[in-house]
């Protein structure tokens, strides 16, 4: 999945759809932590990696609406 820097969904692959049961279409343009169990712990792993532009390895668990 990739984000533009404030959190809206700009491109995912077939891993996330599968993982979600989205479509592409319907998560493209949304929120990226309401995709997710934990949507702080989400937003707190994709600020973190925007920020310090590096990779980090954050446990974040996809829910499937």
């Amino acid at each position: 999945m990739t984000t533009d820097p404030s959190g809206i969904i700009m491109d995912v692959n077939n891993q996330m759809e599968a993982l979600t049961g989205c479509t592409r279409d319907e998560l493209i343009g949304a929120p990226f932590n309401s995709h997710f169990t934990d949507p702080e712990r989400a937003e707190v792993a994709i600020n973190l990696a925007l920020r310090e532009k590096e990779d980090h390895r954050l446990r974040v668990d996809c829910v499937r609406p």
